[in-house]
């Protein structure tokens, strides 16, 4: 969590190896990222970022494209959709999962709440060993994203997560939450930590209860 510009955004370009650290080093197991071998790296990621996209393919070809190298295994698809929610609209579609995307191709027109839940769909497709998620719910409905941190909370113990929201209730769910301000971590702590910190993290946090209030 933090403030825009407080460098959330920047720490997941160095995890994908957009950027690589003018200082310093990132270690996986102890080996500098910067030696292990891109694609093999990228291979145990599953990612979302804000500007995310959808492709306008079939349904299960616009979640499987999460590992083009592989054939569709219809059982993960369906699994992701259940997982991202995604599934509630997909049920509803004449063709289900070979329904199309996008009119231009005779399909339907999600909207930006359901092509989010479809990226999402797609990250999990990867199983990944990391799953990293930049606002992932910023556009769909507060029942629905429960349902999704839900599942995640629910996926293998040899996944991590790594989550960037400006939603409490969300942050609030994680084992860590780290709190940057200018390029360098301020706090760190699980939410009840931090909230009895009365620092940053406590300040926002009220700030932002009380707007609900």
């Amino acid at each position: 969590v933090g403030n825009n510009g407080s460098g959330k955004s920047t720490i997941v370009r160095l995890l994908l190896r957009i950027h690589d650290p003018n200082e310093g080093r990132i270690l996986i197991n102890g080996i500098d990222l910067r030696e292990v071998d891109l694609d093999e790296w990228w291979n145990y990621l599953g990612v979302l970022l804000q500007d995310f996209i959808t492709y306008n393919f079939s349904v299960k070809e616009s979640v499987a494209v999460g590992r083009s190298d592989k054939n569709i295994d219809m059982d993960t698809v369906e699994k992701a959709t259940k997982q991202s929610t995604s599934n509630s609209f997909v049920d509803k579609l004449e063709k289900k999962y070979d329904h199309m995307i996008g009119v231009e191709f005779g399909g339907i027109e999600p909207s930006k709440g359901q092509r989010q839940k479809l990226a999402i769909a797609r990250a999990l497709y990867r199983t990944p060993h990391l799953l990293i998620l930049d606002e992932p719910t910023a556009s769909i409905d507060s029942e629905s994203a429960s349902i999704i941190f839900n599942e995640i909370e629910s996926l293998p113990e040899n996944t991590s997560a790594i989550l960037i929201s400006h939603n409490f209730a969300t942050i609030k769910r994680a084992s860590k939450i780290i709190v940057l301000e200018n390029g360098s971590i301020r706090e760190h702590g699980t939410h009840e930590e931090l909230v009895n910190k009365n620092g940053v993290y406590a300040e926002a946090f009220n700030k932002q209860n009380k707007e609900f209030e």
